[in-house]
């Protein structure tokens, strides 16, 4: 996850999956993994933290199916790095106007129109924008956004700091989010993280020198 876990004695942060690769992969056998302040074994650990995470999610679950008044779908998705768990739930109410008789979801309306209505409603002007973010240890993040009709059409990077392959999966899967909800403030992905909020920095930073 990036991590640096050489700055502290200790690291408690979001951030950490509990996928426990720091313990294994440690060549000096320094890092230990607590529980309530005791160390815990890393297969030990992981079994926990599976069981803990299936468990919610279960409830989670049960507790949306029982529900009758939702209007739109509700998708859950749990990713741990290393293929440890991976899965996706995807959860129609039966009074969903968005689903037929058959269990089908109906196509559902673009989120933003293009055209003429999108350029009146606007908060950007056409054009090709750079951007610059920062990433993975301070390392700097450009793209190249462009507006057409007022929307965002097409994001190119430019330069990175950061290791290809993570800023390779984080590029396709943020920018794919951001032009489709046509804003910088989409979630990042697992295990680039770094990558992804330079990448979103970057983003944002153009749509700022476009606004209107």
């Amino acid at each position: 996850m990036g991590i640096p876990l050489y700055k502290s004695d200790t690291v408690n942060t979001g951030e950490c999956i509990e996928c426990l690769q720091c313990v294994t992969a440690c060549p000096r056998g320094n890092v230990s993994y607590s529980f309530a302040g005791s160390n815990v074994r890393p297969l030990l650990a992981g079994t926990m933290a599976v069981i803990t995470i299936t468990c919610a999610y279960g409830g989670v679950g049960l507790a949306l199916a029982a529900s009758q008044t939702a209007e739109t779908p509700v998708q859950i998705e749990a990713t741990l790095d290393d293929g440890a768990v991976s899965g996706e739930i995807e959860l129609h109410s039966a009074a969903s106007p968005s689903a037929d008789t058959t269990g089908t979801a109906a196509p559902q309306t673009a989120p933003f129109a293009t055209g003429t209505a999108a350029a009146s409603a606007s908060l950007y002007a056409d054009g090709t924008y750079t951007g610059t973010g920062t990433g993975f240890r301070g390392a700097s993040t450009q793209v190249s956004v462009t507006i057409q009709g007022g929307v965002i059409t097409d994001i190119t990077p430019v330069s990175t700091g950061d290791d290809a392959p993570y800023f390779d999966r984080a590029f396709s899967l943020v920018c794919s989010d951001i032009m489709s909800c046509q804003s910088a403030s989409v979630d990042a992905v697992s295990g680039a993280t770094y990558s992804s909020q330079g990448i979103m920095d970057a983003v944002q930073d153009a749509l700022s020198q476009a606004a209107l």
